[in-house]
């Protein structure tokens, strides 16, 4: 899943094809496609129009907090954190049932923590301001999509702005312009 500005998802659908993407989906802010981890990071470098590049982890039932909490725990979360990783995780819910965002957040928060102490008998720590890891749950009809941050930061922040304005342009967004 790669996010982008609303209205350009034709911009972004040539960046994509242009980088080796596969069976792209336009959507409202952005496009699902398919492609190797090598195209995934290559477009956090180089893509001019791309927000975020998310890679989905799964796709789970989450109808109930329970629903939540075990699709939540059946990512293998070692495979993706190392020891002493900090992560934050951003939530979002459109027409589901679990629609209180504090909340999905606490409970993914919960499974993964859970799920590592367990596995290594120590739990990583959350740091919203600069995780090591940020995690997106995106909730939609009751399904939520796991999916790990591949920047961590939104592609607009590449940090070459040497000083802030008081309205700056993102640059993603002057891009599409």
């Amino acid at each position: 899943m790669v996010t982008a500005p609303g209205g350009f998802g034709d911009l972004l659908l040539a960046e994509l094809r242009d980088a080796g993407a596969e069976a792209l989906e336009e959507r409202t802010y952005g496009a699902r496609c398919l492609a190797t981890l090598e195209t995934a990071y290559r477009l956090c470098l180089q893509s001019r129009i791309a927000s975020r590049v998310l890679l989905v982890l799964a796709r789970v039932p989450a109808a109930t907090p329970e629903e939540l909490y075990a699709g939540v725990q059946a990512v293998h979360w070692s495979e993706v954190f190392t020891r002493g990783a900090t992560f934050a995780i951003d939530a979002k819910s459109t027409a589901s049932q679990l629609s209180h965002t504090q909340f999905v957040t606490l409970k993914a928060k919960d499974a993964i923590v859970d799920q590592l102490r367990e596995r290594w008998g120590e739990r990583p720590d959350i740091d919203p301001a600069t995780p090591g890891l940020r995690i997106h749950v995106r909730l939609s009809k009751d399904v939520a999509s796991l999916a790990l941050d591949l920047a961590g930061e939104p592609l607009h922040r590449r940090g070459y702005r040497a000083r802030g304005v008081a309205a700056p342009l993102k640059e993603n967004l002057a891009a599409g312009l």
